[in-house]
């Protein structure tokens, strides 16, 4: 009898219907009888696997549906069907071995209307399928794995397509080509698609934001090389850049804040960042990186790096600064989170992943640099304020992590801490409303010193003097 059944068996994965078997003159009993035997593996009802032992795994979950849908023909037998019935979605994905997409059961497609029994794990579709969207996988047919994407697309989030498709690019599954010939696709990494021209690059962006095009312009390329460098893990985005990942409406900023997550010194780290970035490409422009010297600021030594971005190798089309700073000490793990671009530009991608600083830190940060004398009597960083206000006014943070941040903050600076937010130096107030609206990017309420403090006070001012009675 196992003879006869592994000769079916042999060209369907080591898999037997019942209906099959009992054309070879095997009965029902008789299958039952191996499974208690230990010859034979019931894998569902109906179909039956030749060996015993521990149960399979979903792909074999998978054939063992697709055969059930018609029991009584080989698999061999199906190939040339007219109306085939194709594994699909989760389930082709995972026989891709693409994405990490838990597979709900077992997904079939087909053009007719797929008839199956409520208690299986089939969850069936109804569509047109063009023969060049099914291909032969180990027997068994699968949607291509551009159809595969393309259907997922229609039912999961931009994050989990875009694992899918980045798998399936790397395992050699699917030529990148393929994406440019997906409207689907496209819009889950449009970086494949042919890159603009840099005239209708900066036509787009005054599309994009068109009071401010050329902000939109250099952020672009800011946000660029931000993702490019997203490919060295280590990396961690404070100040301005920072807040503009995770505020609404924050104000606008020209330059990036960069340190490591390791405890290498500011010079040390600037110099890696010319060596991973210099020479960078992405899409028709490249990235020049230069170490410029280093500064002290308060008690932070940063060294300075000028980055240019360069249009077909040669046309120097944008410039910004990158403040690298050494030694930073992190009161909280920072934070990796998916960063949008403002902007969709066929050719280059409009998101990727980063670690950014601890909002407690940076809160932390901006409250006393309010308040540190960096050697011209008061401070006149009027902005922190502003960003303190908004970080207040949007942002979870963790009490008592913000706490340990502003102890070692003060201690570092050598400075005393501030019992309830006083005015930062004489005229201060006047001189905030004077500056802070004329800043690009900001808006009301926070414009105002009395909204901002007001607004930094009723969240910050109690624990703070908490610390200064602990001081």
């Amino acid at each position: 009898m196992l003879d006869v059944l592994g000769a079916v068996a042999l060209g369907q994965w080591g898999l037997v219907t019942t209906a099959q078997a009992a054309k070879e003159g095997v009965i029902p009993r008789d299958l039952s009888r191996a499974v208690d035997r230990g010859l034979l593996r019931r894998v569902r009802h109906g179909v039956y696997a030749m060996h015993g032992g521990a149960a399979g795994d979903e792909i074999e979950d998978i054939r063992a549906e697709w055969l059930a849908f018609d029991p009584t023909r080989q698999a061999w037998q199906r190939r040339d069907d007219p109306v085939p019935i194709v594994v699909s979605d989760e389930s082709a994905a995972l026989v891709y071995g693409i994405g990490d997409l838990p597979p709900g059961g077992v997904h079939l497609t087909a053009e007719r209307r797929l008839r199956h029994a409520p208690k299986t794990p089939v969850i069936a579709h109804r569509r047109r399928l063009h023969e060049r969207e099914i291909t032969w996988v180990d027997g068994l047919p699968v949607t291509s794995v551009r159809r595969t994407l393309e259907d997922l697309a229609q039912r999961w989030e931009h994050a989990h397509v875009l694992a899918a498709t980045r798998d399936a690019i790397a395992a050699g599954r699917m030529p990148a080509a393929e994406v440019s010939k997906s409207p689907i696709l496209l819009a889950v990494m449009p970086e494949l698609a042919p890159a603009p021209t840099h005239q209708s690059l900066k036509q787009r962006m005054k599309n994009v934001r068109p009071a401010d095009p050329g902000a939109a312009f250099n952020e672009f390329f800011r946000m660029q090389f931000l993702g490019r460098l997203g490919q060295h893990p280590s990396w961690v985005l404070k100040g301005g850049s920072h807040l503009i990942c995770r505020l609404r409406s924050p104000r606008a900023t020209k330059d990036l804040d960069l340190f490591l997550d390791t405890p290498d010194d500011a010079a040390a780290s600037a110099e890696l960042l010319v060596v991973q970035m210099d020479g960078a490409t992405v899409g028709r422009y490249t990235f020049t990186v230069r170490s410029t010297g280093t500064v002290t600021e308060g008690h932070l030594d940063i060294a300075r790096v000028k980055v240019v971005a360069l249009a077909d190798g040669h046309l120097e089309v944008a410039t910004f600064s990158v403040d690298v700073s050494g030694s930073v000490i992190l009161n909280a793990d920072p934070v990796r989170e998916v960063i949008h671009t403002e902007a969709s530009i066929p050719g280059y991608p409009n998101q990727f992943s980063f670690a950014l600083y601890p909002i407690e830190n940076q809160l932390a940060d901006k409250l006393c640099a309010m308040y540190q004398d960096y050697g011209r009597g008061h401070s006149t960083r009027y902005h922190d304020l502003y960003d303190a206000a908004l970080i207040v006014d949007q942002l979870e943070f963790n009490l008592p992590i913000l706490k340990e941040a502003l102890r070692v903050q003060y201690e570092r600076r050598n400075m005393v801490i501030p019992r309830d937010l006083p005015e930062p130096g004489p005229g201060w107030a006047d001189t905030y409303n004077r500056v802070v609206p004329r800043l690009a990017g900001t808006r009301p309420p926070f414009t105002t010193y009395a909204e901002a403090m007001g607004a930094v006070r009723a969240r910050i001012a109690p624990m703070l003097a908490e610390l200064a009675d602990e001081q």
